[in-house]
């Protein structure tokens, strides 16, 4: 049976992972696997992931995302979204 987190993560297009501070039951993994996936992105977005040739990133490097009001976000992503 699903969890609500596992179809809300399936809904937003992420990984689901079930952690426990108190127990301290998957923690390390849950910030490992962030922190992977941070790197991976930062590699990909530099132009540097396998089979790229070293080049720069084919739509060139990260922009500030539009938002609907018009505004732009900092940086390459608009947010992190951590459950």
């Amino acid at each position: 049976m699903e969890t609500e987190g596992e179809a809300l993560a399936r809904s937003f297009g992420c990984k689901f992972i079930e952690t426990s501070a108190k127990s301290r039951i998957n923690v390390d993994k849950a910030f490992y696997d962030i922190v992977r996936e941070i790197r991976r992105y930062n590699r990909e977005m530099q132009g540097y992931s396998t089979g790229s040739g070293g080049t720069s990133g084919a739509n060139g490097p990260p922009k500030p995302m539009d938002m609907d009001n018009g505004e732009q976000e900092a940086g390459c992503c608009a947010k992190c979204v951590l459950m």
